[in-house]
C-alpha cells in the first residue's frame, strides 16, 4: 500500500521540475532530500513505486480532479497568483 504523501509528493516534484513520470522516479531514487520529502524514512537507491502508478492515479481521479490538484500545487508554489478565473488553463503533464 502506497502512502498518499508519497503520491502527492511525486506529483509536486513532477510539476515543480517540469519532468515526466519516469524522470520523477529517477530523481526520487537518486536524491535523499526528495525521498525525505515524499515520506521515506531512509535512503533507498531503487524507485519507491513504478511510473505507471502515476498514470493509473491520473486516470482514476480524472482530468477535473487532477486539474484542481495541479492548480493547488502551482498556487502554493507561487507560480499562479490572483483569483481563480485568471488562472491559465492547466494541463495534465503526461
Amino acid at each position: 500500500m502506497l502512502d498518499a504523501r508519497m503520491v502527492i509528493g511525486a506529483v509536486i516534484i513532477k510539476h515543480m521540475l517540469c519532468i515526466d513520470d519516469r524522470e520523477v522516479l529517477q530523481q526520487i531514487s537518486e536524491n535523499m532530500y526528495l525521498q525525505y520529502f515524499v515520506g521515506l524514512s531512509s535512503f533507498q537507491p531503487e524507485p519507491p513505486f513504478d511510473a505507471s502508478l502515476l498514470v493509473t492515479i491520473r486516470k482514476r481521479l480524472g482530468k477535473e480532479a487532477m486539474g484542481e490538484l495541479n492548480e493547488v500545487i502551482l498556487r502554493e508554489a507561487g507560480v499562479l497568483n490572483g483569483p481563480k478565473d485568471h488562472f491559465p488553463q492547466l494541463q495534465i503533464i503526461p
